[in-house]
């Protein structure tokens, strides 16, 4: 991962797509939202590498923004944060203002999180790996709250050193539906596909957190 960050510095913009292969697989469902001038969220999740799948998507004339939590590291921070400023990516951070994501949206902005870390007692337990984890809410809010898509898009390396994209189908919340039954829904309808892309090629996860860290409080009081 490291040695991809130090290539993607070397990079102007417009090499990017160079090292993505075409087609997108899926790419019509990407399309389809694109053409259609909403906004919508991708979940990503820590799956090959996500800043070049932010670098690419900007490169190729979306309108992309992230949301990513500050690094502890102050030199990996300034690293990243001018790599990402670099290509066009506009951050917002997990600390900063709601408002400013929303805004981004209903201009019709993309915005990238990859929601799968453990998310304390702010997230809800879906199943992942046959237990429950503690997952954020975030993407699943802001499709429920604005009625927007949902799109998970997975990043896979290849021998070669370059990167596929595929997208799982669209979702969206039903508005008949209760708002906490709707999030719970996409929540896990992103963390199943996470899970799949994993068991396909586990080595491209970067597993490194403690995923089950935050436990259901029954199962904390029973242990």
């Amino acid at each position: 991962f490291g040695l991809e960050m130090a290539a993607l510095s070397r990079l102007a913009p417009e090499e990017v797509g160079g090292n993505v292969v075409v087609p997108i697989r899926n790419g019509k469902v990407l399309e389809e939202l694109r053409r259609s001038g909403k906004g919508f969220m991708i979940v990503c999740g820590h799956m090959g590498n996500w800043e070049w799948l932010a670098a690419y998507f900007v490169a190729a004339g979306y309108s992309l923004g992230g949301v990513a939590k500050p690094l502890h590291n102050p030199l990996t921070q300034r690293f990243v944060g001018s790599l990402r400023s670099r290509f066009g990516i506009r951050v917002f951070s997990t600390r900063g203002i709601q408002r400013e994501m929303i805004r981004h949206l209903k201009a019709g902005g993309m915005l990238g999180l990859a929601s799968d870390q453990d998310a304390r007692r702010k997230g809800i337990f879906v199943p992942f790996f046959g237990r429950e984890a503690s997952t954020p809410i975030g993407a699943a809010w802001l499709a429920q709250r604005l009625g927007l898509p949902l799109l998970p898009i997975w990043v896979y390396r290849t021998p070669e050193g370059r990167f596929i994209l595929e997208c799982d189908e669209p979702i969206e919340a039903d508005p008949s539906l209760p708002a906490d039954a709707e999030i719970e829904r996409l929540t896990r309808y992103h963390v199943e596909g996470l899970e799949r892309a994993i068991r396909k090629d586990p080595a491209q996860y970067l597993w490194f957190h403690r995923r089950w860290k935050t436990r259901p409080k029954a199962e904390a009081a029973d242990s």
